[in-house]
């Protein structure tokens, strides 16, 4: 996608070409988060945008899984931050921890896709 579009180019804060990485930040260092920005900033660049999401929110089985049973804790998500800074990325996006329950559907009031 890189090869195609390039960086992300943004007019009247609207994004008009180009790529942003958009990373869901697992708990507990799951996702491989440090290989991955390491990867980014070696082959695509650390000007390369960088939306890290926090909106990890464990359903159904997840408490099954102890490393996926529980909510991103505030210290992980700010550590990982800060390896992008310290990496010398300037085009990181953030979003809050308190984010994360209101990007689940209410299955209860939504229905299936009929065409």
């Amino acid at each position: 996608m890189f090869r195609q579009t390039g960086h992300l180019r943004i007019e009247g804060g609207i994004a008009k070409q180009g790529l942003m990485i958009r990373h869901l930040v697992l708990p507990g260092g799951l996702g491989g988060f440090r290989r991955i920005v390491d990867w980014i900033g070696e082959e695509l660049g650390t000007e390369t945008f960088v939306s890290l999401m926090s909106q990890y929110c464990p359903v159904h089985r997840a408490g099954q899984y102890p490393l996926l049973g529980r909510r991103l804790r505030q210290s992980e998500y700010d550590t990982l931050v800060d390896y992008l800074v310290d990496r010398g990325f300037e085009n990181v996006y953030v979003q809050a921890l308190e984010s994360a329950p209101s990007f689940l559907p209410d299955f209860d009031k939504t229905e299936p896709f009929a065409p």
